[in-house]
């Protein structure tokens, strides 16, 4: 190996991405040690960070066999992906199939819209808990920043009744970022959230609209999970609502040309290994520059192939959301059933493939200054005492 000295250093802002990734760093102290598996190794470690979907492998497994007996190439999952969309998100205005792009996962999309929605310097709000990886998705090649609004003093953010006090802390969150000098240019929505597992009320996201349309702000949702709601024990499922079932409000500056909405393969019809995004947007200008973007993250023919194919089969998806959403529910009681049991408090759930579970209490165990170095030192002991690797809360609900 080259000697140190001679080694030419990345630059400076792929360096300080190697600052900013705590999550990834653990990841991958995670990724070292034996991984579970029922006869290989039995007491490895149990990874419970990713939403990773396995409860229809079953019957992915019979469409796979299905489609190798048809295989052939056609390039029509945009028409396949937009009449799947239509069918189940409702568009206020029907969808076409060139309002589609197509990439390799939505995390690459993040990227890119991130890239053609703001220029280096400018903001985006997102409303916490949120995905944990958006920080890193938004902002580790753009140079934008993103602005979080905590609504923790919040009853119910998921409830209508409190969606007047939602608009007011982003009002707060968009003056805050304009006083340092950073311009809020979009709002970035995770619903069904996660990792709460909820679902915003359609008049949540009306005003949500109406706030991004007074301030010139692109609206973009990631509805990776619209599909995963479900009816438990003790909750009904509410409806899955689409910002792209928003209606246009021109009074407030609500245009369907700058609501986007970005959907996968990879978490409703557990296809990670598809590398399959979707991107629904009306504005033209966008699009373009986004599919210029789209020439670095091609997908597979085979991955489109597949997807099209069993989209195409309208019978066969609604018989396969039936049968997941049931096995959803069933799979939730069983988890919320054993975190009852042992005393764990969680916050109840109708959508996606996560629980949100509270470990607060147990971070009395652990010394340090502040509740992020305790919990990543909570996190580090469940990892390599207990064999068990959560996502620390504070990646979803950043610290100030």
């Amino acid at each position: 190996m080259a000697s140190k000295q001679h080694t030419i250093k990345p630059s400076t802002r792929a360096l300080a991405n190697l600052e900013s990734g705590a999550f990834i760093d653990l990841e991958n102290e995670a990724g070292k040690l034996p991984q579970y598996d029922p006869e290989i190794c039995p007491d490895g470690l149990i990874d419970l960070s990713g939403a990773i979907n396995s409860l229809m492998n079953d019957v992915l497994k019979e469409e796979m066999t299905s489609f190798e007996k048809s295989y052939s190439l056609n390039e029509g999952l945009s028409k396949a992906v937009c009449s799947f969309m239509n069918r189940h998100f409702h568009a206020a205005r029907a969808l076409r199939a060139d309002d589609i792009i197509v990439t390799n996962g939505v995390t690459s999309l993040i990227d890119m819209m991130a890239f053609a929605m703001c220029n280096p310097g400018e903001g985006i709000i997102v409303i916490t808990p949120t995905y944990m990886m958006f920080p890193h998705d938004v902002c580790a090649r753009t140079g934008v920043s993103l602005i979080n609004v905590d609504l923790d003093t919040i009853e119910d953010q998921f409830e209508a009744k409190d969606s007047a006090k939602v608009m007011k802390a982003l009002g707060k969150a968009y003056s805050a970022a304009q006083k340092s000098r950073v311009t809020p240019k979009a709002l970035l929505l995770c619903n069904p959230s996660n990792p709460c597992g909820r679902t915003y009320p359609r008049a949540t996201l009306i005003e949500i609209a109406k706030f991004c349309g007074q301030r010139k702000m692109h609206l973009l949702s990631d509805e990776i999970y619209g599909m995963s709601t479900f009816t438990s024990s003790d909750r009904v499922a509410r409806p899955f609502t689409s910002v792209l079932s928003i209606p246009e409000d021109p009074a407030n500056g609500v245009f369907t040309e700058n609501i986007h909405c970005m959907y996968g393969a990879s978490k409703d019809f557990g296809c990670g290994g598809l590398r399959l995004g979707f991107l629904v947007t009306r504005n033209e200008l966008l699009w373009r520059s986004v599919r210029r973007l789209v020439l670095f993250t091609w997908v597979t023919s085979f991955s489109a192939a597949f997807f099209m194919h069993f989209l195409q089969n309208e019978e066969a998806v609604d018989r396969y959301l039936s049968v997941y959403r049931e096995r959803l529910g069933k799979q939730y009681d069983f988890t919320a059933k054993l975190l009852n049991k042992y005393r764990i408090p969680f916050g109840e759930a109708d959508s996606g493939v996560f629980i949100f579970v509270k470990l607060t209490k147990w971070l009395d165990y652990f010394a340090g200054d502040d509740r992020s170095s305790r919990e990543m030192k909570l996190c580090r002991h469940l990892l390599h005492e207990a064999g068990v690797f959560l996502s620390p809360g504070e990646v979803s609900c950043p610290v100030a």
